[in-house]
């Protein structure tokens, strides 16, 4: 198991409170959070049939670089990850 790369396991987001803007808020919160431990690389698996959570990953910058067998016949499972930075403090010092 690699310690750099955290896994965002069962997201979902109740149907009537959808479109709203809550699963780009979380997903945020999490690549922000993800980034003070140390963490490098963000994964997801997401289920081929749901295209809002496709797409929505697809412009928070996720790319798939898998796919495998779903729960079902004939689904298949998406595995999308993000590279992300961890963000430090550069102080410049110049003489006097």
């Amino acid at each position: 198991m690699n310690p750099n790369i955290a896994h965002v396991h069962n997201l979902r987001i109740r149907s009537d409170m959808q479109a709203n803007g809550i699963g780009k808020i979380f997903m945020k919160f999490v690549e922000k959070t993800a980034t003070r431990p140390g963490i490098r690389t963000l994964t997801l698996g997401v289920d081929n049939w749901n295209e809002r959570a496709n797409g929505l990953y697809l412009k928070l910058g996720y790319t798939m670089f898998k796919q495998a067998e779903g729960r079902f016949e004939g689904e298949k499972v998406c595995y999308m990850r993000k590279f992300i930075l961890e963000l430090r403090e550069i102080r410049i010092c110049w003489p006097d």
